[in-house]
């Protein structure tokens, strides 16, 4: 936030011709502020011209500051009206590109300015626009603008077809910047991760001098304080909203931030675990594969609480160091992709398939059906808990660490969850393409039963370790992480885990779970109907 000491005069005449001394001369003697801030700090508006967004990807995601959320149009222009409620100058804004899809980047817009919503004035118009990766932010001054409007519309368009053959537009943050004399409520504090009972001092840090405070702070000792910088203590594990009002002679403004603040209990680090509001969004209640699961996993809610409350245990030791997610939308569909996580930001999208139930569970017991059910949901909520790490080329593919870690660690948490009675110890599979083995870059059963046998036989607090160390070690890679965990080389622990597996293969029969071609209908299934 760039704080300006003086007002110029080309400034102070914005619509205020008549006042323009006035103002001068109040800011000259120290009894008015005006600081340049993000207008998205502030009480607004937005609207957006279409309402068909997915629900996981509506304007709110333009706002929310998170740049891994998005705003997705499924049209190729789509105006956003941005609504101040008062009058306020606009210098500059600020657009964030998407995570994915860069064809689905604005390539070019207008802006224009209205205070009554009927008459607009172009302020701004940019073509050829790019950005230089994804999740870039591209900053824009507004040149020669000096009144004061209070709703701004950007009318976006992307001009090419995408790889996916469509013509969506897509952005994930949208921020605009100007100049106000009213309060902005911002504050920060000593720690926000924090053992249960211990003193937290939070510091207001809200341009434009207020001269009044009220802090609310949930479960906490004071629950309310009328001090600027005041210190408090939470009296539970959890997590605790705190709520900042700042007041001045030009206005009121509040700041909420939800759970801010996380306290723990050394003694039940876990009481307090942050379980996200679940939403079944289905998109097959029809199918006979439907209506079996539906019958055998009743409480889907219940279920993936108690999944991801079990999986964070494994990957991490408090409910402090867990990442939240706000929502996980659930949703069977009938699909040739047995199941997958999406999503993005706090919200955390499940989607599992009917079609793969009806057909290749079809002569299972509803015990056996239940089991594996639970062995995806503890695989596919790993992805949404663990850690990403950042590799030389992020490449998803076998063969590669980026991949391997991901699907590794999602099934080592599976095995530690004793949900992997139906897979056995493998030695990894040819590669299609390089027509070398993967070993432990295989992914999946391969990496994860590998990893399991370094926890059995190293280190028993691995999983803990392995999931922490994309967090200090850039470019990650598995011979990096292994060394620095236990000192050891990859490669050469790979040599003994084959021989491991040779002698476990020799003693057990294999229990690799083999899948009928369930894509298509089993001709078993055909005679029977």
């Amino acid at each position: 936030m760039k704080l300006m000491k003086t007002l110029t005069m080309a400034v102070l005449a914005t619509g205020l011709a008549a006042c323009v001394v006035t103002k001068q001369e109040e800011v000259l003697q120290g009894t008015i502020s005006a600081t340049e801030v993000n207008f998205v700090d502030l009480h607004f508006l937005a609207t957006t011209e279409h309402a068909d967004s997915p629900a996981a990807e509506g304007i709110n995601n333009l706002f929310d500051g998170d740049k891994g959320s998005k705003f997705l149009s499924v049209h190729k222009s789509a105006w956003v009206v941005f609504d101040t409620q008062k009058p306020k100058v606009l210098t500059s804004y600020q657009i964030t590109s998407a995570g994915d899809a860069p064809g689905r980047d604005p390539k070019e817009w207008t802006l224009e300015a209205s205070n009554d919503g009927t008459h607009w004035t172009t302020i701004d118009t940019r073509s050829e626009q790019a950005f230089s990766g994804r999740s870039v932010t591209n900053k824009y001054l507004i040149v020669g603008n000096t009144v004061k409007y209070s709703q701004y519309r950007y009318n976006f368009t992307q001009t090419k077809v995408t790889t996916w053959g469509d013509t969506y537009l897509q952005i994930a943050e949208l921020e605009l910047q100007g100049i106000t004399n009213e309060p902005v409520a911002q504050f920060s504090a000593s720690a926000t991760k924090v053992k249960f009972d211990q003193e937290v001092s939070f510091k207001d840090e809200s341009p434009n001098s207020p001269t009044e405070w009220l802090w609310t702070f949930e479960d906490a000792t004071p629950a309310t304080s009328n001090e600027r910088n005041p210190k408090v203590v939470f009296n539970k594990p959890g997590g605790h909203d705190v709520t900042l009002t700042v007041k001045n002679k030009f206005g009121t403004h509040t700041k909420l931030k939800k759970r801010f603040v996380v306290s723990y209990d050394p003694a039940n680090p876990w009481q307090g675990f942050h379980y996200p509001k679940v939403i079944l969004a289905h998109t097959d209640t029809d199918s006979e594969g439907f209506k079996r699961v539906n019958r055998i996993v009743p409480d889907l809610t219940a279920a993936i609480n108690e999944v991801s409350l079990e999986v964070c245990k494994y990957l991490y030791r408090n409910i402090t160091e867990v990442p939240e997610f706000d929502t996980v939308t659930f949703q069977y569909n009938w699909s040739d992709v047995l199941a997958a996580r999406g999503g993005s930001g706090k919200n955390m999208q499940l989607y599992f398939s009917t079609r793969y139930l009806q057909y290749a569970l079809a002569n299972e017991q509803d015990d056996a059906v239940k089991y594996e059910i639970y062995g995806v949901f503890w695989h596919e909520l790993v992805h949404g808990y663990q850690s990403q790490p950042e590799t030389v080329k992020d490449v998803y593919a076998p063969g590669h660490d980026y991949y391997a870690f991901l699907e590794g660690v999602a099934d080592l948490v599976r095995i530690r969850g004793r949900h992997h009675l139906t897979r056995s110890p493998d030695t990894g599979r040819i590669n299609r393409k390089t027509q070398v083995n993967d070993r432990y870059l295989s992914g999946y059963t391969t990496t994860g039963f590998f990893l399991n046998w370094i926890t059995d036989n190293y280190d028993p607090e691995f999983a803990y370790k392995f999931n922490q160390s994309p967090l200090k070690i850039k470019p990650w890679s598995f011979k990096a992480a292994i060394k620095d965990i236990l000192n050891e080389d990859v490669d050469e622990l790979w040599n003994k885990y084959t021989v491991y597996v040779d002698q476990y293969n020799k003693k057990h029969p294999n229990k690799r779970l083999e899948l009928p071609q369930w894509k298509e209908k089993p001709k078993a299934l055909i005679n029977k109907e």
